[in-house]
């Protein structure tokens, strides 16, 4: 069953992917790319420190499910 704050991280994520696609465009417009690149290097840092312990707990309880240890 998905948790309110599974959705709470996915529209989190989401929003993150939003602003990050903006302000990198706007960069990229102003001819400054690699700090666009950079935002989004940063985003992606973000969004995987965020969504790590997530897949972690989740082979914890894989792990308990069939009991490997």
């Amino acid at each position: 069953m998905i948790s309110l704050s599974d959705i709470s991280l996915i529209f989190q994520i989401a929003g993150l992917a939003i602003i990050t696609t903006i302000f990198y465009t706007f960069l990229k417009q102003v001819g400054r790319e690699e700090y666009g690149f950079l935002a989004v290097v940063v985003a992606i840092a973000i969004v995987l420190m965020q969504v790590v312990p997530v897949i972690r707990d989740l082979f914890r309880s894989v792990e308990e499910v069939f009991r490997i240890y």
